[in-house]
Formats: structure tokens, sequence, C-alpha cells
């Protein structure tokens, strides 16, 4: 494998992952720098595609890494090794990312309130704007893709794994416990809420069931059944309803046979079953919480997420300043509130206001008609290829999106399916490696 060039970045994602597995599941204090080394090191190797492809397939893990500090490595190499050659700063695509930086400022300083927010949001609004102005993805929409379903596929397993070890099965399903909710003394590197453990599991999902329909790669609608249902390990709500909107999305657009339809469903009925004869009580405890959360948003049909716009919009029109501007990222400090918003747009407005919407919102166009106005930009089954879109943005109404800064990447990687193309990968003379 060393000898093949192909199999670097592959070498350098193996070598993170066996680093998380030593330090989360086997319990080896592993400082954080060793995490950086890494990236710097695989940064240094690998050219422009497999820097990137390393960066989103540690994407699942940011909560516990020093991802910040990873996008700013990737940054770094990417342009001081390719400045050279012909790099592109998007200047059209910087202007709004500008401005709402901007509005963000202003909000620290008429609420006296700075954080390091700003840093982050700067870095990776930067990272988007420069993978999509320098078409990271082409040529390698797969490679992107299994990167990061594997990543994806990793990290649930190791919540699942750590959690159940650390726990018990006794006490989650006794105490009704989520995974990927639960923090503890040594900050796990595979940590995060719930609803984010859904949205990794909905993209990856219906990125894999583009490539199956594109690529007819076996293994992708695999990785997409099995992602699917280790997904209902996070007993998010959202995940469950956009999920079958995925496979339903997927059945009607991707012109797959009646029969192949029904073998799908055979295989998710034949997992499900052997999970409740292996593991019965795991199974009783997924249907018993989701009956249970669905009988408690039975309140106002969307689990209380109502009363949250409700207050958001009442704290956004309560100044002339929040109208227009907002309250910042850290709008539950500078707003008085304890509880986040739970719509993408609605955090829009209540971060910067109307005036930053418009920015935001333009920033968003821009970089979608970049990737649509590329010529690798595949004009035939639009609409299947708009599946991780959909997904993405379906989850998105549900949760937030600037202030959790690594859900902006979860959009970027949603985009590849936008130039994939149906040809074998071997055709492109690819340099992903």
């Amino acid at each position: 494998m060393i000898k093949n060039k192909k199999s670097i970045t592959i070498i350098c994602i193996a070598v993170t992952f066996a680093v998380i597995f030593v330090r989360d599941l086997i319990g080896i204090n592993i400082p954080f720098v060793v995490f950086s080394t890494l990236c710097a090191a695989s940064s240094l190797v690998l050219n422009r595609n497999g820097r990137f492809i390393y960066a989103l397939a540690l994407l699942p893990f940011c909560r516990g890494i020093p991802y910040s500090e990873i996008v700013l490595i990737v940054l770094a190499f990417d342009i001081f090794f390719e400045l050279p050659k012909n790099t592109s700063f998007n200047i059209i695509g910087i202007i709004p990312f500008v401005a709402v930086v901007i509005i963000e400022m202003l909000d620290y300083l008429y609420y006296n309130s700075f954080k390091n927010n700003i840093l982050y949001l700067a870095a990776y609004m930067f990272f988007v704007c420069y993978a999509v102005a320098n078409k990271v993805f082409i040529g390698s929409e797969e490679n992107f893709i299994l990167a990061y379903s594997f990543g994806t596929l990793f990290a649930v397993l190791s919540v699942a794994i750590r959690e159940i070890n650390t726990l018990g099965l006794d006490y989650i399903i006794t105490y009704g416990v989520r995974f990927g909710n639960n923090t503890e003394q040594n900050s796990p590197v595979t940590n995060f809420n719930s609803n984010e453990m859904g949205l990794y599991c909905a993209v990856a999902v219906a990125l894999l069931l583009v490539l199956f329909s594109v690529r007819s790669r076996i293994l992708s609608l695999i990785l997409a059944v099995s992602i699917s249902m280790i997904g209902f390990l996070s007993i998010s709500r959202s995940y469950l309803v956009v999920i079958v909107a995925v496979w339903l999305y997927y059945f009607l657009f991707s012109g797959i046979k009646i029969k192949s339809i029904f073998s799908i469903l055979i295989i998710f009925a034949l997992g499900i079953a052997a999970l409740h004869r292996f593991v019965p009580e795991l199974s009783e405890w997924a249907m018993n919480f989701l009956f249970e959360r669905a009988d408690a948003a039975k309140t106002d049909g969307m689990g209380g997420r109502t009363d949250i716009i409700a207050l958001y919009f009442n704290l956004l029109f309560s100044s002339l300043w929040s109208v227009l501007f907002g309250f910042s990222t850290g709008y539950t400090t500078t707003s008085g509130s304890t509880t986040a918003a739970h719509n993408g747009f609605q955090e829009i407005l209540v971060c910067w206001g109307m005036i930053g919407f418009v920015f935001a919102v333009s920033w968003l166009i821009i970089l979608y008609r970049q990737m649509f106005k590329m010529p690798q930009a595949q004009k035939n089954n639009k609409i299947l290829r708009a599946l991780p879109l959909v997904a993405f943005w379906l989850f998105i109404m549900t949760i937030q999106l600037f202030t959790m800064f690594n859900y902006l990447f979860v959009m970027l990687i949603s985009m590849v399916s936008i130039t994939l193309t149906s040809e074998d990968k071997d055709k492109y003379e690819l340099q992903t490696f």
C-alpha cells in the first residue's frame, strides 16, 4: 500500500481512525496535539483532493478533536502548495461572507459581549468558499462520499460501543439515555448530540444512494442500509422523518425497479428482525423511546418547536437593532434565552437580523450557483442528484445551521452529488490520492 501512491489518503485516514479508536474505545489518553500533528503530516504528503477528503472524513469527530485547527492546517497547506498553480478565492462569494462577519462583530460591540465564535464562523465559511471556488470535488466525488460515509459509520458505532461499555445497556434502557448525548470525564472524541448524529447519517445515506444509482456500486447500497439502521440510535424524530423521506425520494426518482425496491425492504426487515432476535432489549428500548417522544410531540405536533419559534420571533422584534442585526451567534446569551433556535433560517434571523439574513442567504445562493454552473455539473437526473441537498435542508429546518459551524461542512459534502458522473473514475486520471 505504501508503494501505491493512490493509497496514501487511505493510510492517513486509517491511521487517524486508529488513534481515535485507541483513545476512545481502549481509553488511552492521547493528547490533542497528536491529531494536529497527524493532520499536518497528512497535508504535507497529500494533494488538494486528498487534503479535503481527509478533513471531511474526520467531520463526524469534530466535537472531540481539534477540528478547527485541522481546518486551518488544511487551508494553510493547500494555499501554500497550490497558490502558485491555480487557486481561486472567489471574490464574489467572499463579499457576503465578510458582510456576515462584520455584522457579527457589530453585535459584539452593541451587546458588549465578545466571543471566539467569530473566529470559527470566519474559518468555516472561508473553508466552504475556498473548497467550492477551487472545485475540490471534481473527479473525486466517489472518494469524498465513501470517506465521509465510513467516517460517519465509524463515529456512530464508536459512540454506541463506548456508551454501552461505560453506562451499561441496562442503565441506558432503564433511564432512557439517548446515544451521543453523554460526556464522560475523559472527553471522548466521539461525542455529539443526538440530532447531530441523525444529520450525519441522513446525509451519508442520501449521498450513498445517489452513488449507487449513478455508479452501481453495491458497497454504497450496503453502507446506505447499514447507516440508515444504525442512525435510529439517535432516537431523533427529525432523523426518523428525514430518513423515511430520503428512501421514498430515492424510490420515486431513481428509476429503480419494483423488484429491487422489494429486495431493499426485505433487507431492512431482516436487519430489524436480527436486531430484535439478538439484542431484544435494545430493539424494545428504541421502539418505546420513539413512541414516548411521539406522544410528547402531540402537544403542538412539533415536540415543543412551535413554542421555540414563537419565542424567538418575539425576541427578534424586541428592538430595532435586533430586527436589523440580530443578537450574534451567541444569541442564547445576548437575548437571555436558554434554548437554541430549532429552525436554520429562523436562526439566521436571530443571529444577524434581516440585513444579515440577506447576506447569509446570498452567500448560500452564490455557492449553489457556482456548483451548478460547473462544466462537470450533471444535467441528467437532476432531481435524484438533489437528494443529499434535500436531506440536509429538511434536517436543518428542525435544528441549527450557522451556530453549529460543522453543519456548514455537512452542507458542503451534500453538494458532491451535483458533479458526480456516471463514468468509471479510472477514466478521469484522478489525482485524489
